[in-house]
C-alpha cells in the first residue's frame, strides 16, 4: 500500500462522503443513528465557538486515489496550547493495517510543528470505547 497523507478542502467532498458512510458502526455507537448524509460537510467546517476556519485541520489518508482514513483536529481548544482531536476514522476494510497509526503519526507532526502547541488531546465515547480501545 502506497499512501500519502493531504490537507482534505470542499474539493474533497465526496470522497470523505463515501468514507464517513461507510463508517463500521461508529455513528450508531456514538449518535445511535446511521451517519447524516452532510457529515463530511461539518467534519471540514465544524468546530468550537470562537475559533476560526484556520484553527481546523482536516486530513486524509489517501491510497491512490481512494480515501482510507481521515482525522480532524482544532488547535487552540480547550484551551490554546492544546490541538483536540475531533475525529479519526478509517474505513472498514482498511482497520487493522496500521491506517490509524499513520494518521496519528501525521497529527503528532502537525502538532510538535505549531510553536503554541504542547499537548494533543483526543477523548473517546463510551459507547465506542470497546472499538476504539486497540488504537
Amino acid at each position: 500500500m502506497t499512501c500519502r497523507v493531504s490537507d482534505l478542502t470542499s474539493n474533497d467532498l465526496d470522497a470523505l462522503t463515501g468514507l464517513i458512510m461507510d463508517d463500521g458502526g461508529y455513528s450508531m455507537r456514538v449518535f445511535g443513528r446511521p451517519p447524516k448524509s452532510d457529515a463530511a460537510r461539518d467534519v471540514l467546517h465544524t468546530r468550537p465557538p470562537g475559533l476560526d476556519l484556520e484553527s481546523k485541520t482536516t486530513i486524509g489518508l489517501w491510497d491512490d486515489n481512494r480515501l482510507i482514513g481521515v482525522a480532524d483536529a482544532v488547535r487552540g481548544y480547550p484551551r490554546p496550547e492544546v490541538m483536540y482531536v475531533g475525529l479519526l476514522q478509517v474505513e472498514t476494510d482498511s482497520q487493522g493495517g496500521g491506517v490509524g497509526r499513520m494518521l496519528h503519526e501525521a497529527l503528532v507532526d502537525r502538532a510538535m510543528n505549531d510553536p503554541g502547541i504542547t499537548t494533543l488531546q483526543l477523548s473517546i465515547v463510551a459507547t465506542n470505547a470497546e472499538a476504539a480501545e486497540g488504537f
